[in-house]
């Protein structure tokens, strides 16, 4: 499962995972983030994978208490896409929500899932995402029919 993954992570010499932790709403290069982003990888000279992924912590709180999933569930995800798309996807460019582009992120993000399948089970299933007339970023969760505001988009 999952924490045989992450050790497999942790202690493979041939890819290194880097997590941004942030309360940005946004990645370095302004996608936008609804918990978090793969943020793809690079093949250096030598071979080796450094993949980069991007994890709101002020999202994945909201969002881990709107479908009342284990603490820690997304940032285990995220961890694990990172590293799939970097064993699955080498060269893959970054994608964010609304960018249209499935540059490996969606074979990492599958095979993410069925990994660890609580991200799916507890939030993937039920999430419904909108974005309402005040640009506000809006996740709904189908099961209870609760939901609550991320953010609000900035003006293109």
């Amino acid at each position: 499962g999952a924490d045989r993954v992450l050790e497999k992570a942790i202690n493979d010499e041939n890819i290194t995972v880097n997590i941004n932790a942030t309360t940005s709403n946004q990645t370095k290069e302004g996608g936008n983030i609804v918990g978090g982003a793969f943020g793809g990888n690079t093949v250096k000279e030598d071979g080796k994978v450094v993949a980069e992924q991007t994890v709101n912590t002020n999202h994945t709180e909201k969002m881990e208490k709107l479908f009342d999933a284990d603490t820690g569930v997304i940032a285990m995800h995220e961890t694990i896409e990172a590293y799939q798309g970097a064993r699955s996807s080498p060269n893959a460019k970054p994608s964010t929500i609304g960018s249209g582009k499935d540059t490996g992120f969606l074979k990492a993000h599958d095979m993410a899932n069925a990994t660890d399948s609580r991200a799916k089970r507890q939030i993937v299933d039920y999430l419904s995402l909108s974005v309402d007339k005040k640009n506000n970023v809006i996740i709904s969760n189908r099961k209870n029919n609760k939901s609550t505001t991320l953010y609000q988009l900035k003006k293109q």
